[in-house]
């Protein structure tokens, strides 16, 4: 749905929803993976991001 209605029509860029995608491939594998865990090589890099992104949503919904 983010694709579809926040992407799409330019409310977000490509590149956010991509990193949002990303985002949520990895909670998937932590949560239904059960040999997989998260290094910090795999999360440290994205907690900058994150956090953009998080900043940008607040301001969307405010």
């Amino acid at each position: 749905m983010l694709h579809q209605y926040y992407v799409k029509t330019g409310i977000l860029t490509k590149e956010e929803g991509a990193f949002y995608s990303q985002l949520q491939t990895l909670r998937e594998k932590s949560d239904y993976n059960c040999t997989y865990y998260a290094t910090k090589e795999d999360t440290e890099p994205r907690i900058a991001l994150t956090e953009a992104f998080i900043e940008k949503v607040i301001g969307l919904i405010q």
